[in-house]
């Protein structure tokens, strides 16, 4: 997927002085890379080692 110049968040009413945008950007990025390890640890199938395990086979 190409950068994007522009971030989009949806939520609630939140303080911009309290919770800046950049914070907010770069915790959601951290939780979605822990998402994606959750789903590799979850779906072993759809990683890169997948020919190596016996449920793949």
């Amino acid at each position: 997927m190409a950068p994007r110049s522009a971030v989009v968040l949806g939520g609630g009413r939140l303080d911009s002085e309290q919770y800046p945008a950049a914070e907010l950007v770069a915790l959601y990025r951290e939780r979605w890379e822990i998402e994606l390890a959750f789903d590799e640890i979850k779906n072993p199938c759809l990683t890169s080692v997948a020919p190596q395990l016996s449920c793949c086979a």
